[in-house]
């Protein structure tokens, strides 16, 4: 077999399969609609509880989901797009 054929023989051995790309996109659902707790959201952005709160009222952060009468979660896509906005403005 020549070198070209070999290499091409060998990119395809790499391919992941139909099923391991569905996993892929399936895992990565998942964690889009991943729902974050406060600890969560100061861990990752490093903000205090206070200011996250501020921030959510003035619109200048993602607004919490009220999952309960005293409980209250985050999206986690929009936390980590609000990150990566921040950091595409540097």
């Amino acid at each position: 077999m020549n070198r070209v054929k070999q290499q091409e023989e060998n990119a395809k051995l790499w391919e992941p399969s139909g099923a391991e790309k569905l996993l892929a996109q399936q895992d990565k659902d998942t964690r889009s609609s991943e729902i974050w707790r406060l600890p969560q959201v100061i861990r990752h952005t490093k903000m205090s509880r206070s200011l996250v709160y501020l921030m959510a009222s003035e619109g200048t952060f993602p607004k919490p989901l009220r999952l309960g009468r005293r409980t209250a979660g985050w999206l986690r896509n929009e936390i980590e797009a609000w990150i990566m906005a921040r950091a595409g403005e540097r």
